[in-house]
């Protein structure tokens, strides 16, 4: 892909692979319960547990639409492809802000902070 090509993002995860992650959920050892009714040794494990249980429901893995709501694209700058999120400001003289992630984190997560209000495509403007 050339530098000045910055086409859309669409996220679409195959079937198989969804698949192929709930047999290796369902394969899991999962380990001892910990000792203390804290964070200190980590997630507790019935945290982990629920929250797997909450991601593997029907529902739970198919979240593509959600996230192609949002303007995505995606560009190579020095041979490195880069995802990122799209929003312009309701503000007409707004400040441009960029704001980054690294991996494993996405910027789904940055687009939560507080300060900066994330529109969707459907209430995007050019």
């Amino acid at each position: 892909m050339p530098n000045d090509a910055i086409p859309p993002f669409t996220l679409a995860v195959p079937q198989a692979d969804l698949e192929d992650l709930h047999r290796r959920i369902d394969q899991t050892c999962w380990p001892d319960a910990e000792t203390v009714d804290d964070w200190t040794q980590g997630a507790p494990l019935a945290k982990v547990k629920a929250l797997i249980d909450h991601c593997t429901a029907t529902t739970g893995c198919r979240c593509e639409a959600m996230l192609n709501d949002w303007c995505q694209y995606k560009t190579a700058i020095d041979g490195l492809d880069i995802h990122f999120l799209h929003v312009r400001s309701k503000h007409k003289n707004a400040l441009p802000l960029i704001i980054t992630h690294g991996w494993p984190d996405s910027g789904f997560s940055r687009a939560l902070i507080g300060a900066v209000k994330v529109k969707r495509k459907e209430e995007s403007h050019d």
